[in-house]
C-alpha cells in the first residue's frame, strides 16, 4: 500500500499539475469487453453467489447487507484481463486524449489495484500510449468512495483542471459522477464537465 501511495503522489506531482483537462475512462464494457466475475462472500468468507454483469454488481452494491459488511465482494477473479475485445469507438477517443499534452488521462476501474499492470499491458498491446496514463483500481477501497468522489478530490487538489469528461457503462457510476459534476460546476471549479454513458460500445451524453 505504501508503494502504491508513493506511485500515486509521484503521478499527481509530475502529470496532473500541468493538465487543464481530465479524461476519465472505465475499463470493462467501456474500453474492452472481457470475461470475468465477482464472488459475493459471507462474513466467514464463504462464496454465496457469483455475478458476471455490471447490472448485477450495481444491484448488489446497494443492498443493506453489503453496505453493513455482512456480505462483501471478492474481486480476485478480475486481477487478470481475460480474453479482452477492444471497443474501438471508445479506444479511439482514448488515443486522441493521450496525444493531447494538456489532457491527463485516467482509467478508473472497480477492479482492484492488482489489475493495473495487466490493464497497462493490454493497452500497450493495442497501441495505446501508457507513459502518461494513470490506472486507478478502486476495488481495494471498499464502498466508502465512488468514482464521483474520486474525481472531485482530484479537482480539489488541482484547480488548473477546468474541463472533465467521464466514460462509463454503469448507470450507478454515471449518477455518482453527475452529482460530483453538479457540485463542481456550482462551486466554479470547472468550466465544462461531460458525462457519457457507454451502451453497447456507444457513448451517450448523460
Amino acid at each position: 500500500m505504501k508503494l502504491l501511495l508513493e506511485r500515486w503522489n509521484k503521478f499527481l506531482n509530475e502529470d496532473l499539475s500541468t493538465a487543464t483537462r481530465l479524461s476519465v475512462f472505465d475499463f470493462d464494457e467501456t474500453l474492452a469487453f472481457s470475461e470475468g466475475s465477482i464472488d459475493i462472500l459471507d462474513k466467514d468468507g464463504n462464496k454465496m453467489q457469483t455475478i458476471t454483469t455490471q447490472e448485477e454488481y450495481d444491484r448488489w452494491e446497494d443492498l443493506s447487507c453489503v453496505q453493513t459488511g455482512e456480505l462483501k465482494f471478492d474481486y480476485s477473479n478480475l486481477d487478470d484481463i481475460t480474453n479482452p475485445t477492444e471497443i474501438v469507438g471508445i479506444t479511439d477517443v482514448l488515443r486522441d486524449r493521450t496525444s493531447d499534452s494538456r489532457t491527463q488521462v485516467m482509467i478508473v476501474t472497480a477492479r482492484s489495484s492488482k489489475s493495473e499492470d495487466d490493464i497497462h499491458r493490454y493497452l500497450d498491446a493495442i497501441d495505446v500510449p501508457t507513459n502518461d496514463l494513470y490506472i486507478k483500481g478502486m476495488g481495494d477501497e471498499g464502498l466508502g468512495r465512488g468514482k464521483g468522489g474520486f474525481i472531485f478530490s482530484v479537482l480539489e487538489e488541482f484547480p488548473d483542471i477546468k474541463e472533465v469528461e467521464f466514460y462509463d457503462d454503469s448507470q450507478k457510476n454515471i449518477t455518482d459522477v453527475n452529482a460530483a459534476k453538479s457540485q463542481a460546476l456550482e462551486q466554479g471549479m470547472v468550466d465544462a464537465f461531460h458525462v457519457y454513458l457507454v451502451v453497447d460500445g456507444v457513448p451517450q451524453e448523460a
